[in-house]
Parts: structure tokens; C-alpha cells; sequence
């Protein structure tokens, strides 16, 4: 488990620095990686019935509407590069 969230972590954190800094690729990026991970997390809660998967899951849908808010916000005021 320890590992799993190590490895979401340096991913999230890479992907929140690229929409920080602007990078479109980045907002795009960031919506299909907490894709897989909730994915990724509810195929994990039908083995093992945790709760907080379920809870991590949710905290990644709520960071994809707001990434991709954001993201329709950023090509409208940012030029693609």
C-alpha cells in the first residue's frame, strides 16, 4: 500500500507542477492518470472491500472536475504550446 501511494503521489505532484507552470499537455495528462488510478482502485475494492478506496476514488473525481474546469478555463487565456 505504502508503495502505491508513493508512486500516486510523485505522479500527482509531477502533473500538478505542469498545470502550475500552465502546460496544457499537463491539464489533459493529469484527467487519464486519476482515471487509471480510480480504476485501478475500485478493480482493488472488490478484492479487498476498503473503504478508502472508495474515499480516494472520490477525492480523484472531484480533482478531475476541477482539473478540467480549470482546463477549459486555461485554453481559452493560454496559447498552445
Amino acid at each position: 500500500i505504502s508503495i502505491y501511494l508513493t508512486l500516486q503521489g510523485i505522479v500527482k505532484i509531477f502533473l500538478i507542477a505542469g498545470i502550475l507552470k500552465k502546460k496544457l499537455w499537463a491539464y489533459p495528462t493529469a484527467i487519464y492518470v486519476f482515471f487509471i488510478f480510480i480504476f485501478y482502485q475500485l478493480h482493488r475494492y472488490l478484492h479487498t472491500h476498503s473503504p478508502l478506496l472508495i474515499i480516494l476514488s472520490i477525492f480523484d473525481i472531484i480533482t478531475i472536475l476541477l482539473v478540467q474546469h480549470e482546463y477549459k478555463r486555461a485554453k481559452k487565456h493560454l496559447p498552445d504550446y
